[in-house]
């Protein structure tokens, strides 16, 4: 992601978490690396507990707060 953060962005929810789709491709990446004997079958966590938030200035970049109302409008 840190190389092309917008390019991500839709694998991402409004609050910056890994949408579903996302977790079950991870987890199926993690299933063809146990089948190859890169991973053992104990290190693969289940698909529902893989995670990825995005925070800090880069959460502030991707999802940018909404615009503050101004104290008052100019006449």
């Amino acid at each position: 992601m840190i190389p092309a953060p917008t390019k991500w962005r839709y694998r991402l929810d409004s609050s910056g978490a890994l949408r579903p789709f996302e977790r079950a491709q991870m987890h199926f990446i993690g299933r063809a690396m146990v089948a190859k004997g890169w991973l053992a079958p104990a290190d693969l966590p289940p698909a529902d507990s893989l995670k990825v938030e995005v925070a800090g200035p880069a959460r502030d970049v991707l999802f940018p707060p909404p615009a503050a109302a101004p104290d008052s409008l100019p006449i």
